[in-house]
């Protein structure tokens, strides 16, 4: 079986991940994750098969809608030197 949960993610500043063609702005943007069931008979757990990342930011207007497929490191890293680029700044 498997479910899609939605989140946000919030970056303070624009950043880039590997398959986007330009620079994203800082905002919230509005992440899928898929998962699926696993397990046994004693032991039922979730993995990870998709995470998606919708462009523009939430409550940006744009006559184009993008997604794109992004690993869960590359999109951990990305909000990882977000927050450091704020404490830099700070």
């Amino acid at each position: 079986m498997t479910r899609t949960r939605e989140i946000e993610v919030t970056f303070l500043h624009p950043f880039r991940l590997s398959n986007f063609p330009n620079e994203a702005p800082a905002g919230v943007y509005r992440v899928e994750i898929d998962e699926e069931e696993i397990g046994g008979m004693s032991h039922v757990g979730t993995q990870r098969t998709a995470t998606l990342i919708h462009l523009p930011a939430l409550g940006v207007k744009s006559p184009v809608h993008t997604v794109y497929s992004v690993s869960r490191e590359e999109l951990e890293l990305a909000q990882k030197m977000d927050m450091e680029a704020g404490a830099a700044r700070g």
